[in-house]
């Protein structure tokens, strides 16, 4: 396949990579109650194991990995593993080795803010988080300008919204 074309030309070979919600899930779930049960190290075995390799075709991986860091308090580590993930994605748009796909704008800007929140943790930086803040309530307010389905008032403060879960950051006066 040509790396100037997202896309195979007639007759090329080309790889496919798919991911079945039948083995994604049952190990999320598993992997997501043993870390609300503070047993990080089975948490911690079912990543390595089972989970680790779809941090680039299942974007909840990346979320419930992130998580269990912040749980964790490792704060150092979740500031680290998003970079990564944001670099990853990043390349991969630039490479145009991922389809476009419906909300990936917003888990950009999910995965920017919880960066912004483990860098107020690991080293205080709490201006980079309220810049962050801003740009993504900017972005929430275009796509709420642009008709896409949001709530049907502007966002205030800081609210993410996606199909199965809500994120709310607010400032309290």
């Amino acid at each position: 396949m040509n790396p100037q074309k997202p896309f195979p030309q007639a007759g090329e070979m080309f790889d496919l990579q798919l991911t079945f919600e039948s083995e994604v899930f049952p190990a999320l779930e598993s992997f997501v109650r043993f870390g609300r049960q503070r047993n990080f190290h089975k948490a911690l075995e079912i990543y390595s194991k089972k989970l680790e390799k779809h941090l680039d075709d299942a974007f909840l991986v990346t979320i419930e990995y992130a998580d269990l860091l912040f749980e964790q308090g490792d704060y150092g580590k979740l500031s680290e593993f998003l970079g990564s993930r944001t670099a990853a994605r990043e390349k991969a748009k630039v490479g145009h080795l991922v389809l476009e796909q419906s909300g990936a704008d917003e888990e950009d800007q999910l995965l920017e803010v919880m960066k912004s929140l483990a860098d107020i943790f690991r080293e205080g930086a709490l201006r980079q988080a309220l810049v962050q803040a801003r740009k993504c309530k900017d972005f929430l307010a275009r796509k709420y300008q642009e008709g896409l389905k949001y709530p049907k008032k502007l966002p205030t403060n800081i609210q993410v919204s996606f199909p199965t879960q809500e994120t709310y950051i607010k400032h309290s006066d």
